[in-house]
Order: C-alpha cells, then structure tokens, then sequence
C-alpha cells in the first residue's frame, strides 16, 4: 500500500488550502503516491510533482456514489484511484459529525486504508486558520512514523511552501515591476467598493521612492466569470492600467507569481496569489480586504489584512494607500 488519497470539494481557495497536507504527507511519506480528487481546474493546479502524482476530478459523476442512498457497486473508474491506498483524508462535512455512509462506502474503495473524515472548516468562532485545520487530519498519520517535534517542523515547511510558476507568456508589461488588483470575489457581500480600489489604483501608478519615480512600471487588473464587469470597470477608470478578463487558471497564477504586490478582497484569487511565488522564488506580497469573513481563519499566511468590518465600510482608500505603503516602505 503506497498510495495517499486526499479528497477535497469546494471552491478555489478551499482546494487551495489543501497544498500544505499534500507537501506535508509527501514529505513525511517521500516513497507514496500523493492523490488528489477535487473540482475541475482547481484541483488540476495541485497535480503537479511535490504535491499531488494522481488527480481525479470531483465534478465526474462518478464520486457521487460516495453520497448515494444505496449500497451499489463503486463506478468501475473510481475504484482505480483508491487502489492500494494506505490513507484517505476526506474533507467533507461539517463538525456535526462524520457521514458513517462516506465513511463505509470509502471503506470499499479502500478497504486497507485508514479512512480520515475530516471538517472541511474550522467551527464557528474557533480562529484558527484554515491550512492549520485542515492539516490536523494528516497528524496522527504522521506522528505514527515520526516524532512530533519532527511532525511538526515537515508540517510547518510544507504549509510555507510555494508552487513555483514560470514568466506570463503573452501578457506584455510584466517584465518590470507590476502590481495586480482584483475587484472581485465569490461573493458581493465580499467586495470592497470599486471607487476604493481606482483611489488605490490610481495611487500606484504614482507612488514612488525617494528619487520620486514611479515604483511601479505596470498594474493589472484580473476578472473572471464572476466578477461581472467589475474588472472592465475598474480597469477604465484608472489610465494606465491593464485588464486581464477570464485568463487561464495557469497564466493567472503566473501573472501573480511574477507581481511585486497584489491587493484583493477575501477571494480564491487571493489565495491563488498567496500560493504561488514567481521562478525567483520571490512570491507577491499580499494586501487582502476582509468584510464579514473572519481573517483569522481565512487570510492567506504572510498577507497584509486590511479589515473593512461586516458593511465593509470602515476602512477608506486613504487608509489602505496608507498601510500599504508603509509595508513598501514609502508614503503616500
């Protein structure tokens, strides 16, 4: 048995939150198959050597036999990916308890495997983040083979790990310095306003050192589907700047990769952007607005959190050219 099965539904920034459990299971088992099912492109971006060998999209409607009603056969092709599995983390649910169905019908998929299912996030009110909760399943798997001081030295390595992503091919003005915003979020009840971010646009553009030089050479903008026309938007109220709509999952992270700074609200492309570092290994430095959502559990390690309370009201353009300066080491 040397394969290890994470099982990961949800969208971008959930799935993103798994890397630091398949890095640390990788390394704490260098010689297993690291597998990986979660939705579509987004879990596609983790198979990749040091995190996931093996992926299984969970949107195939074959892993909806996990939640049938009945006791039929496994799908002929799902079984394959749990063959010879020693571990499978599955996180599904929520703290109320685990579903004994998933738990015996994974059990047939991997009959020698230790079957792990996990919340996929923290209670409420608990603070913790969100990669240090999900990594807690993969401890007792770990602590069998090593020490806990070693478990957890693996545990923090891996969870500061970054994938390392090639130049944008295609996208002209990335090759000086550049700062990305993205307007958008999953949710409307995300967004800070969009004068906010032009207000903060425009700063950029202008900003500089003490030489008095612009310390950006190029800002982009970055949209997709959800987003409506809050990028377009964006992108014409502030000259200069240059709008990116729906890029590839693969480019968008390398146009983040290679950024100076980013600056978002609670979103998967936060996330996206506190995931990756550039071939350098430099990766962008994160300003990241949090309204309703709890920061603590949800902002990307490293990231500067600009809390704009529940109305996402409370924190001005001024206020952010502010902090965000000063963690650039210039003023506005």
């Amino acid at each position: 048995m040397n394969k290890l099965v994470v099982l990961r539904p949800g969208a971008l920034g959930d799935v993103l939150a798994v890397r630091g459990v398949l890095a640390f299971l990788k390394a704490v088992r260098p010689d297993a198959e690291t597998a990986l099912s979660a939705p579509g492109a987004k879990g596609r971006f983790l198979a990749r050597p040091g995190w996931a060998d093996r992926f299984f999209d969970w949107e195939r409607k074959e892993t909806a036999w996990l939640f049938s009603d009945g006791e039929g056969e496994p799908p002929e092709t799902l079984a394959p990916f749990f063959a010879e599995a020693s571990l499978v983390l599955a996180y599904v649910g929520t703290e109320s308890g685990a579903d004994t169905g998933i738990q015996r019908r994974l059990g047939r998929l991997a009959p020698d495997a230790e079957i792990v299912l996990h919340p996929a996030r923290p209670p409420e009110g608990n603070g913790e983040a969100v990669s240090a909760w999900l990594m807690r399943a993969a401890f007792p798997f770990a602590e069998k083979r090593l020490s806990g001081e070693k478990a957890r030295a693996l545990a923090a390595l891996a969870s500061s790990r970054k994938i390392i992503m090639p130049p944008a091919e295609g996208i002209s003005g990335t090759e000086g310095r550049y700062a990305v915003i993205h307007p958008g979020s999953g949710s409307g009840k995300k967004n800070w306003r969009l004068e906010n971010f032009t207000r903060v646009g425009k700063w950029l553009l202008r900003a500089g050192r003490l030489d008095g030089r612009p310390f950006f050479q190029n800002l982009f903008i970055v949209s997709g589907e959800a987003d409506g026309d809050l990028g377009a938007r964006l992108g014409r109220s502030i000259p200069g700047a240059r709008h990116c709509h729906c890029l590839e999952l693969e480019t968008l992270a390398s146009l983040l990769g290679g950024a100076f700074l980013y600056v978002g609200n609670d979103s998967g492309v936060s996330h996206l952007a506190g995931a990756v570092a550039g071939q350098a290994g430099r990766s962008p430095r994160l300003a990241v607005v949090f309204g309703p959502s709890d920061s603590r559990v949800w902002a990307p390690a490293g990231a500067l959190v600009l809390e704009a309370g529940p109305e996402l009201d409370r924190l001005s353009a001024a206020a952010a050219c502010g902090r965000i300066g000063e963690s650039l080491g210039f003023s506005c």
